[in-house]
């Protein structure tokens, strides 16, 4: 029979240990696929692929974190950026720092890339600024100016006769640079959070984007607009070089909520909902396809040591070194089933909504934004529309072919939209077609109906009162034309008149009383003015359109015609082919006390673009 008994070894040494290498950051793979870089603290490890170990480690001598780093294309170069916004370039496989600059930026670096030719770095900064570096002659080439927040993506295009580099920081955009001439030739938008990844196709026409929406979009580099968009729940990828249609995407995931150490995790409901506790006292629930927490449990006041999940019955157990031990109930599948639905049809109902405008299907557009009960996405609906062509045709047709409870909807939103200025014009717009295509009686009949008119009436009526001031302010400049047009005539003409606020449509005349008269008291020929014939041809013309048009001569002519039964005809008159101007002036058996009352001439037509009807003045 075998000796039971075993001996054992009484003193150890130590083989092999296992420490920490990476503390989150940013993580980049060598060219050849040897090694892997990622930041862990103040340092930079270097791993071995095929056995897992740090095989290098570079650190920064002031002991402060390093936030970003850059490996070259060409494996060769090594820079990394500190708090204390220092840079460094570091031989890597000797672990020695070969040169060290300070960097321009104000706050520390948050993002850094190569391009293709491993001679040109880009550093995106906290404060919004981007620099580029040639590494080779050592100074600054760009300062690119104009992200708003962190620059957390900077990345070259592969093609650097291109001279291109994108970006992307707060607002979600991606921003493309011209290095030429160092200015932002767009800003491409799809993504509704931050961009993490972009990828592009060897032939350099066609981008990729990622981001923490779980979104990818297809881009056409050429006409710098978006081609499809793909939501995939996650927020990695790997472009294949073949085609740009498959993609491999892998599940990198950092869940964020604990406010202290994690203690214990676990799986539950078979791997897709995830279970932690923590030093906070809390225990999350989390789902990791959407990679959110569902369910924070908070009873206990110390930390949560002990986490147990029973499946037959739904149940977690929790122990505390509070001395407490916690049965959680009415965590159910379904529950959790639902919340994941609802997140991933939000989604999903964004994107389409996307789409939809981008094919210009404004009626499924906007139903589809109202059933979200998003009333900005509507609004922006409603603007593309009328922003179209033949916009209210196509505005009128859109709102009329809505469900009553859409409408309803729509109703409620032009009350908040018309309490505003900038958005009255789109509110006033759909009660205009509201208004003109619904009978009262119907109208009544929605849901808040009457509130939502009581609440529209002082609002139009401030932005009537306001619009109505601009067109009176406005009709300063007719009264400026109003004394240009008569700058040439005497002071004493026109005084009394009021200002002639008549749209201008007609050619109007000035009128020249001095040389109206002779120095012996009677008419001037025609002949003596340069200008007359022509003149003349465009009186008659006015003549001829305006039949009720009469000068103060001819008033006192008729009135001389009913008492004495006849025309005085005039001296002054004259004819240009079947054209004629006539020009009349008083009686010969005229008071002394008339004398002033002389005959007026036209001596000069002014072209404007609108005038008012002539009136002949005379004194």
């Amino acid at each position: 029979m075998a000796n039971t008994n075993l001996q054992f070894k009484t003193n150890y040494v130590v083989d092999s240990k296992i420490e920490p290498f990476y503390k989150g950051g940013k993580v980049q793979i060598s060219k050849d696929e040897n090694y892997i870089f990622c930041t862990c603290g103040t340092r930079v490890n270097v791993l071995e692929i095929s056995t897992g170990k740090i095989v290098h480690s570079v650190e920064h001598e002031d002991q402060e974190d390093i936030t970003s780093f850059a490996l070259s294309c060409d494996d060769e170069m090594l820079v990394t950026a500190s708090r204390a916004l220092l840079l460094k370039q570091w031989d890597w496989r000797q672990a020695q720092c070969t040169r060290s600059w300070r960097a321009i930026h104000t706050v520390p670096v948050a993002s850094m890339t190569f391009d293709s030719t491993s001679t040109l770095l880009a550093t995106g900064g906290c404060d919004g600024t981007i620099k580029l570096w040639d590494v080779v002659k050592q100074y600054c080439t760009h300062n690119l100016k104009g992200s708003p927040g962190v620059v957390h993506l900077v990345q070259f295009h592969p093609d650097i006769s291109r001279l291109q580099l994108f970006s992307s920081s707060q607002d979600c955009g991606i921003r493309l640079w011209d290095l030429s001439s160092s200015k932002c030739v767009c800003v491409l938008q799809s993504h509704y959070s931050a961009v993490t990844s972009l990828s592009f196709s060897p032939d350099g026409d066609t981008m990729v984007s990622s981001g923490r929406d779980k979104i990818c979009t297809v881009w056409d580099l050429k006409t710098k607009k978006a081609k499809r968009a793909v939501p995939v729940y996650e927020v990695g990828l790997v472009l294949k070089a073949d085609h740009m249609t498959d993609c491999l995407f892998y599940c990198f995931k950092t869940f964020e909520g604990h406010d202290a150490s994690v203690l214990k995790i676990i799986f539950v409901s078979r791997g897709t909902q995830l279970l932690t506790s923590g030093s906070d006292g809390l225990v999350k629930l989390w789902t990791i396809k959407t990679n959110e927490c569902v369910k924070t449990l908070d009873a206990h006041q110390d930390k949560v040591w002990g986490l147990h999940s029973s499946q037959k019955d739904n149940k977690i157990v929790t122990g505390s070194a509070d001395s407490n031990i916690t049965v959680w109930v009415d965590v159910t599948e379904v529950e959790l089933a639902e919340e994941q639905a609802k997140q991933e049809d939000q989604i999903l109902k964004q994107q389409e909504l996307s789409n939809l405008l981008h094919e210009k299907k404004y009626l499924k557009a906007l139903g589809l934004a109202i059933s979200l009960d998003q009333p900005h996405t509507v609004l922006n609906v409603i603007k593309a529309i009328r922003q179209s062509e033949n916009g209210h045709e196509l505005l009128e047709k859109t709102l009329l072919k809505l469900r009553v409870d859409q409408k309803e909807s729509l109703l409620r939103y032009c009350v908040v939209w018309n309490t505003n200025a900038r958005n009255c014009q789109n509110a006033q717009a759909i009660l205009q077609v509201l208004l003109t295509h619904l009978q009262p009686e119907e109208l009544l009949q929605y849901q808040g109906a009457r509130a939502h008119l009581e609440g529209l009436i002082p609002y139009t009526e401030r932005h009537m009162l306001r619009i109505g001031n601009l067109l009176q302010a406005s009709m300063f400049l007719n009264y400026m034309w109003q004394k240009m047009r008569v700058a040439g005539a005497p002071a004493s003409m026109g005084q009394d008149e009021d200002m002639d606020t008549t749209p201008l449509a007609q050619p109007f005349f000035m009128i020249d009383k001095e040389k109206g008269m002779g120095s012996d008291g009677e008419e001037k020929q025609d002949g003596d003015d340069s200008d007359g014939g022509q003149d003349e041809d465009l009186v008659k013309k006015e003549e001829d359109e305006e039949d009720n048009e009469v000068s103060a001569t001819n008033k006192s002519t008729n009135n001389n015609n009913n008492n004495n039964g006849g025309i005085a005809n005039g001296k002054g008159a004259k004819t240009n082919g079947n054209h004629h101007s006539e020009s009349e002036e008083s009686s010969e058996e005229e008071d002394p006390e008339e004398e002033d009352q002389t005959t007026v001439k036209v001596v000069k037509c002014l072209p404007v673009s609108s005038a008012p009807e002539c009136q002949t003045s005379a004194s």
